[in-house]
């Protein structure tokens, strides 16, 4: 009961929506030279907004190329520190896999292990 109301009141709104905006479509197209003027206004009204941005308001850099720079050396670190560190990670897991293939007797555990040491070893693998 409550859904089929909201619903309802949903529909109208919409309705009312789609009649106003009907309503200024037909104005516009009745008054062409008005609406050539609006459009006109707004668009100086951006263009002397942006250039008096420029001229009064300071850039916080005066050149993005420096910044980009300055970013694509700290990820290109970042990327480096976490090769090295995915590559330590690995070598641990091939030394505890060469441990395992050396053991006589396997149990349940380890083939548990094993196959969670794989799985890592693939996903450090691809995130290369």
């Amino acid at each position: 009961m409550m859904m089929s109301h909201l619903f309802r009141f949903i529909q109208m709104r919409i309705k009312k929506i789609r009649e106003y905006t009907k309503s200024v479509w037909e104005w516009l197209k009745k008054h062409p030279k008005q609406t050539y003027m609006y459009a006109l206004g707004l668009l100086l009204l951006s263009f002397v907004s942006f250039i008096s941005e420029a001229i009064f308001f300071e850039p916080k850099s005066h050149s993005i190329i420096p910044t980009v720079l300055g970013k694509s050396d700290v990820y290109l670190n970042q990327q480096k520190e976490k090769i090295s560190r995915n590559n330590t990670k690995i070598k641990k897991i091939i030394k505890e896999l060469k441990e395992f293939q050396h053991k006589e007797n396997l149990v349940k555990n380890d083939s548990i292990r094993i196959e969670y040491l794989l799985n890592q070893y693939q996903r450090l693998r691809n995130e290369k």
